[in-house]
């Protein structure tokens, strides 16, 4: 997490963050920011399609095995806590050591259902949809099935429609996931929300945690990287805050399954709930704070 040195002065609050963070964004990570995710070769023991790949991302693979099994409707709601847990479970199952959590920018009750479009929203369902396998040694085998999935997932329970979803995908077909594209696509995203909106924002493929460039908490920026990043770097989480958190109209609700390495807290949120079978609440994550993040300087690692 990479957040300056708090500043006593501050006084947070739900007011004060509301502020600093207008939508409501939720984030289901991978991993805790220390840990690493699973990258699974052969997804025939997750219940999804034959149809869906045979590789995929562990994360994903867990979330849509509790929320879509077997590429069904669910017949009741599925509560934050209850996704949290079943996803752990499914992962212990696997044999995967990684933690996944919740990270939000309201305390909410994570007893209440996740829901993708809620139905006091009337604006437009919208989702940004970024899969990358790499190529060479850091090649991985189930980011583009991922997004995929998520897709299917996202029309068929939420009725989400192609024409307001963007894939990101380093396939050939699709728009390249560069760093360029990326960041684009992301402000594109925030300027075509409204208050209303829907959206969703996932992200499969490799994450990093680098030395900070800012007065961190904890001397680390956790990153995504784009297909590219070996030329021109990966997008720290401070980039992310301030063009994704920071930018989101009022009004809108965001949800966002990041599936890669250290992608705890990649979008900076104040609140937090850790799907370790212990926590049973949203907490204020101790290292938040109001400042104003710094402006961020590229990574040219």
């Amino acid at each position: 997490m990479s957040r300056p040195v708090v500043n006593t002065g501050d006084i947070i609050n739900q007011t004060s963050i509301e502020k600093l963070i207008p939508a409501n964004i939720y984030l289901i990570s991978a991993c805790k920011d220390d840990q690493t995710s699973q990258d699974v070769w052969n997804s025939s023991e997750f219940k999804l399609p034959k149809s869906s790949g045979l590789a995929g991302g562990a994360c994903t693979l867990a979330f849509l095995e509790v929320v879509y099994a077997n590429k069904v409707k669910p017949t009741q709601d599925v509560s934050w806590i209850a996704t949290l847990s079943g996803m752990r479970q499914v992962l212990k199952q696997k044999g995967f050591q990684s933690i996944p959590q919740l990270t939000a920018s309201r305390n909410i009750d994570v007893r209440r259902p996740v829901n993708f479009a809620p139905t006091n929203k009337n604006g437009a369902k919208r989702a940004l949809l970024i899969g990358i396998n790499y190529s060479g040694t850091n090649k991985l085998s189930g980011c583009q099935n991922d997004v995929f999935n998520m897709k299917a997932y996202l029309k068929d329970v939420w009725g989400f429609q192609d024409s307001n979803i963007v894939l990101l995908v380093d396939d050939g077909v699709h728009t390249n996931p560069t760093r360029q594209n990326i960041m684009a696509a992301l402000w594109n995203l925030v300027q075509s929300c409204k208050s209303g909106d829907a959206c969703t924002f996932h992200f499969s493929g490799h994450g990093g945690r680098i030395p900070t460039n800012t007065d961190s908490a904890d001397g680390y920026d956790e990153t995504i990287c784009p297909v590219d990043y070996d030329r021109v770097g990966q997008i720290r989480d401070t980039e992310l805050y301030n063009m994704l958190a920071k930018k989101m109209p009022a009004g809108v609700v965001l949800m966002c399954l990041m599936d890669c390495c250290h992608s705890g807290t990649v979008l900076n949120l104040p609140y937090i709930c850790t799907g370790d079978g212990q926590s049973t609440t949203m907490s204020l994550d101790p290292t938040f704070n109001l400042s104003v993040s710094p402006s961020v300087q590229r990574s040219n690692l």
